[in-house]
């Protein structure tokens, strides 16, 4: 029974080892090199399934699809928490369960901090209340004098402590007896360690694949230049000349020279071709909107194009006369937009492509002047519009588990934990062929096996005392050695061995077990042995 406790504590405890740490593997947060992002909801965007003071666990992964529910950092609010319901060539369209309108804010992968992986309802209420500051400084003190009094519940607390580290450390140096009692255990925890640790790694990394598809896109960039001039009497624009920027007065000039510049860019070997052609919208506050066409449909080859054309402002001024005349309502402001309308087909990195670029020029427009409207933004960027766009693709590429922000390759995690499989059962084969054999041999040879670095055989003589204790266990006796750190002390005698430990500590009382062995070696041994008072 006491072989097999042996056995079963040291397991246990290796067992409640290794799920604390896969838990602590897997819940660890992100800050501290974990994969997982604790969020606690600050509002109801998400009810009816997400309320108030609830706890989500959110994972980064590798590619989100629309459905899903991520947090996300938005760059104003801080950390939002809404499902996915769009996707475009370079960021995400989100929206709360619980809301009418979309989010403003286009968050793109990298904002993304991850996907729902388990929600705690009520949670984040007690964990927010743990996190105040005087519910936290009440836990830090009740733990710190709990550890006080563990540690210090003496009359003498420095003294017994410091008697504490030396009778466990120093003595354990001075005498192999502390060791005899653990060693076995200790072979036996470190087995069970690495062979639990090496199933839950044999699970994980066998129910993965090798390798894993990601998202592997293709960055391209449209880029587009507008300019416009026209012919002016000398003395009225910084070198008699209109250009881009400048306003347009009508009295001077009824007409307007437009160019628009296209150019195609990426890193991947490209073939493209496409259409495109240069339109006027002229429009007002209402919703009214007409088009003039500047430039017809087009083609062109290769990755750009330059296109010039000339919009008729006294048309312009006929479409909005007609309609003052038609509704008898009379608008002194307009808006003028000049748009290319870009589609490109073709190949890049030898993926099929397809766009389109539809930038807008726009200007205040009435029977005086024309004027480039400039908004939150420098006139020159709308001058040189330039647009982002992806080409998707997938690649393949090893798997990884990740471990506390270390990713591990799924065929090394694999070899890694078969070699840990193996060097746990062999170990475990070992410790049993040796408790095997130990069953095999006598009780005075297991003793002498397992105990040899403490026995001292002794020839004649008699017992330093006449108080004599029996024990019956050669455990109780190792251990009153331990706590007195003394050797034992061992004879044979009429076929029986005889262990004892003398106690200065209890007045000299001896401490002894015996054990019968009907060796005959051992009676041909006996033999040169005097006898002793007993």
């Amino acid at each position: 029974m006491m072989r097999l406790k042996r056995w079963i504590k040291p397991i246990l405890s290796a067992i409640v080892f290794v799920i604390m740490l896969a838990g602590w593997v897997v819940f660890a947060p992100v800050n501290i090199g974990g994969q997982t992002s604790y969020v606690i909801l600050i509002g109801n965007s998400m009810e009816p399934d997400f309320k108030r003071g609830d706890l989500v666990l959110v994972r980064e992964t590798d590619s989100y699809s629309v459905g899903e529910i991520v947090a996300y950092d938005h760059p104003n609010i801080g950390t939002v928490f809404h499902r996915i319901i769009q996707q475009r060539e370079n960021h995400f369209i989100l929206k709360g369960d619980n809301n009418t309108w979309n989010d403003s804010f286009g968050a793109t992968h990298e904002e993304i901090i991850g996907k729902l992986w388990l929600h705690i309802p009520v949670a984040g209420y007690y964990l927010q209340y743990l996190r105040s500051p005087g519910v936290f400084a009440f836990v830090v003190t009740v733990l710190g004098t709990f550890s006080g009094i563990a540690l210090f519940g003496d009359e003498k607390p420095a003294e017994k402590f410091w008697e504490k580290v030396k009778k466990k450390f120093v003595g354990r140096q001075r005498n192999e007896v502390f060791f005899m009692e653990n060693k076995i255990s200790e072979r036996i925890y470190t087995f069970a360690v690495i062979g639990f640790a090496a199933l839950l790694l044999t699970v994980v990394s066998f129910t993965q694949p090798l390798e894993r598809d990601v998202p592997d896109n293709y960055e391209f960039i449209h880029y587009g230049k507008f300019d416009y001039f026209a012919a002016v009497p000398q003395g009225v624009y910084e070198g008699d000349l209109l250009q881009s920027g400048d306003p347009v007065f009508r009295q001077l000039s009824n007409s307007l020279n437009l160019i628009f510049s296209y150019q195609f860019k990426t890193d991947q070997t490209n073939q493209v071709d496409g259409t495109y052609r240069l339109i006027a919208e002229i429009s007002e506050s209402s919703g009214w909107i007409r088009t003039l066409e500047i430039i017809p449909l087009s083609d062109f080859s290769g990755q750009g194009f330059t296109s010039t054309g000339i919009l008729d402002l006294a048309r312009v001024q006929e479409l909005t006369d007609n309609l003052e005349q038609q509704t008898g309502i009379f608008n002194n402001r307009y808006t003028l937009t000049i748009r290319p309308e870009v589609i490109i087909s073709g190949i890049a990195g030898g993926r099929d492509i397809s766009g389109t670029f539809s930038p807008g020029l726009a200007f205040s427009f009435n029977e005086k002047k024309i004027e480039l409207l400039k908004d939150n933004s420098d006139s020159i960027d709308s001058l040189n519009p330039q647009e982002i766009g992806i080409i998707p693709g997938i690649r393949t590429e090893s798997n990884t588990i990740s471990i506390l922000g270390f990713g591990l390759n799924v065929l090394i995690a694999q070899i890694i934990a078969l070699y840990m499989l193996i060097s746990s059962l062999v170990g475990f084969i070992w410790m049993g062929v040796k408790y095997f054999r130990s069953r095999k041999n006598s009780e005075a040879e297991r003793i002498k096996s397992q105990y040899g670095s403490i026995l001292v055989d002794i020839r004649g003589g008699k017992f330093p005392s006449n108080t004599i204790v029996e024990v019956t266990d050669i455990k109780e006796l190792v251990r009153i050695a331990a706590k007195d750190e003394s050797m034992i002390y061992h004879f044979i005698r009429v076929n029986t061995h005889h262990y004892f430990v003398t106690a200065p500590n209890d007045s000299g009382t001896t401490y002894h077990y015996q054990v019968y062995s009907p060796d005959p070696e051992h009676a041909l041994r006996e033999s040169n042995i005097k006898d002793m008072d007993y």
